[in-house]
C-alpha cells in the first residue's frame, strides 16, 4: 500500500486498485507512526494507509494543501516525543536570535578562512511548515551562486500539527534554536564541507 501525493488529492494505491481523494473531501490527516497514516474525510470515512516510505517527512504537495484547505494534520510521532509546540509567531521571534548568533559566528569564520572580498551571509527562510538558515558566499557584494542548496541549511523548525480552529500551526524546534553552542558546531561542520566554501579558503 502507499499514499502518493499531487497537487490536487491522495491516492491510496493498494495492490491492485487505487483511489483518489481530493483535499477538499479531507477533513483530518494523521501520521500515528509505524509508517502508519489516518485519513478523515468530509463524510467521516475514516482509511488507515501503511507507507513505508512516509516516516517522519511528508511530501511537500500534502503540506501545502493542509494550509490551502485548512486541514487538520498530527504528526503523533513528534507530538509524542516534544514537551512544547510553539506558534509561528515565537518561531520567528526565536529564529531571529539564532540569526543573529550564526551572523557573528559567520563574519568570524570568514576572517579566519576567506579573503577580504569574500562574506557568509546567513538568512532565514520560514514557510508554513519549516523555517530554515541558509547560507550564502559572496565576492564583492555579489553572490558565488543561486542556488539556496549551495551548502546545507539548517533547518530550526519543522510542523507538528495544523489547527483549523485557528488556521495556524503548530511547531517543534531543534537544538540549534535553543543551543548557541550547536549553532556554531553546525555552521563550522557545515561550511567546512562546502564545495563552494572550500574552493575560495585559504
Amino acid at each position: 500500500m502507499a499514499l502518493i501525493a499531487t497537487e490536487d488529492g491522495l491516492t491510496v494505491k493498494k495492490l491492485f486498485s487505487s483511489r483518489k481523494i481530493p483535499y477538499s473531501d479531507l477533513k483530518s490527516i494523521q501520521y500515528i507512526g509505524d509508517s502508519t497514516v489516518t485519513l478523515m474525510t468530509s463524510e467521516g470515512e475514516e482509511i488507515h494507509v501503511k507507507d513505508f516510505l512516509i516516516c517522519c517527512t511528508f511530501p511537500q504537495e500534502m503540506i501545502d494543501a493542509i494550509v490551502k484547505y485548512n486541514i487538520a494534520f498530527k504528526n503523533c510521532n513528534e507530538l509524542d516525543t516534544l514537551d512544547h509546540t510553539y506558534l509561528l509567531d515565537e518561531v520567528n521571534e526565536m529564529s531571529d536570535k539564532v540569526l543573529q548568533v550564526a551572523k557573528k559566528f559567520t563574519d568570524e569564520y570568514a576572517k579566519q578562512h576567506l579573503d577580504p572580498e569574500y562574506e557568509i551571509i546567513p538568512y532565514v527562510r520560514s514557510i508554513e511548515d519549516y523555517t530554515s538558515m541558509f547560507f550564502k558566499v559572496t565576492k564583492n557584494g555579489v553572490p558565488l551562486s543561486d542556488d539556496p542548496d549551495a551548502i546545507d541549511n539548517m533547518i530550526l523548525s519543522y510542523m507538528c500539527e495544523w489547527v483549523p480552529d485557528t488556521h495556524s500551526g503548530r511547531y517543534g524546534i531543534t537544538v540549534e534554536m535553543e543551543d548557541e553552542e550547536a549553532i556554531k558546531a553546525f555552521i563550522q561542520e557545515t561550511l567546512d564541507e562546502a564545495e563552494i566554501v572550500r574552493n575560495i579558503s585559504h
